[in-house]
């Protein structure tokens, strides 16, 4: 019996590397930048069936950081500059908080894309119900599934327009780095992208790659 509170440690260790080596992974080229209206945001997206899988694996707490992504897109859309940790905290801890927080967001999230012409596939009252019926999972891949689809909608437009030809040094909009740029036209817009941001941004959309 002497071992099994150094065995229970040791599993608990690998527990939590395992927890930190998922959300590495996952983490990795998960943000995707582009316009809502004349805003320039950044959004969290990701595979959804392996955030689910992974959601399961370690018991809900994986669940809990894509929660915590998607609090921060929802945040991303409305231009709130404020922190996330507040929601997550209030998410977490107090009861049926959840309920009121995708009832809103929902609502918020739908909303903001009606006004730019995109229409998400959740809505405030399937995310009651399925708040109320205990799950949360569902309307967490329901909000990914719309994150992403504006992802790809979005980017489609960048990737459609003829590019200029000439480049100016300056900082990409993509990647923030100080490197040469060239202008990419989205709608009426444009903004200064690198070769490399383009590259990569146009081969995930033609493949369909969505994180």
């Amino acid at each position: 019996m002497q071992g099994s509170p150094v065995m229970m440690i040791l599993i608990l260790v690998i527990f939590v590397l395992i927890i930190f080596l998922v959300i590495r992974l996952t983490k990795k080229r998960q943000h995707e930048s582009g316009y809502l209206g004349t805003r320039w945001i950044s959004i969290s997206r990701r595979r959804i069936g392996t955030s689910i899988v992974f959601s399961f694996l370690t018991f809900g707490i994986y669940a809990i950081y894509w929660e915590y992504q998607l609090i921060k897109n929802t945040k991303a859309i409305k231009n709130d500059p404020s922190g996330c940790v507040g929601e997550m905290l209030c998410l977490i801890f107090v009861p049926f908080y959840h309920i009121y927080w995708w009832y809103t967001r929902g609502k918020g999230m739908k909303d903001e894309f009606a006004k730019q012409g995109y229409s998400a596939n959740g809505n405030e009252m399937a995310y009651l119900i399925l708040g109320i019926c205990g799950l949360r999972l569902v309307s967490m891949a329901i909000m990914q599934d719309d994150f992403n689809m504006y992802v790809l909608k979005g980017a489609k437009n960048v990737v459609n327009h003829p590019e200029p030809t000439a480049y100016t040094n300056g900082v990409c909009e993509f990647c923030g780095q100080y490197k040469p740029v060239r202008e990419r036209i989205w709608e009426e817009y444009s903004r200064n992208l690198c070769d490399d941001c383009y590259k990569n941004w146009k081969a995930q959309i033609d493949n369909k790659a969505v994180l």
